[in-house]
């Protein structure tokens, strides 16, 4: 057995060419690797024991949606310190809001919020 995550967009996915990375024995993932880049395109590498492909993938995920989530909150904070919002809108209110606290820059909920649950006020 082997745990073979994939990195890459839909469009990727349907021209096989995706990144894959493979978890388990030595052994085995070469037995398998010609299976992968047949389904997942030539780039397939192995990188450790089993589950570590799959910790590998959730942590890559992990870092991108934080450095997403900065890159966000550094564009709101750059448009109001400018000016820009006040000039269109009278406030920054981005399409994008936090869904719990209706702030146009995500923040982390506060103490209170996620003991009485995501929402409820």
């Amino acid at each position: 057995m082997v745990d073979a995550p994939v990195s890459g967009e839909c469009n990727h996915a349907a021209a096989r060419q995706v990144v894959g990375h493979g978890g388990g024995r030595t052994e085995t993932f070469e037995r398998l690797k010609p299976y992968c880049c047949r389904y997942f395109g030539p780039k397939v590498t192995h990188v450790g024991a089993n589950g570590v492909a799959l910790s590998m993938k959730i942590a890559v995920n992990l870092q991108l949606s934080r450095v997403q989530m900065m890159a966000f909150s550094e564009a709101i904070l750059l448009a109001e310190k400018s000016g820009s919002c006040a000039r269109s809108r009278g406030r920054c209110d981005g399409a994008q809001r936090d869904s719990f606290s209706h702030d146009p820059v995500p923040r982390p909920l506060r103490p209170q919020t996620a003991r009485r649950g995501a929402g409820s006020t």
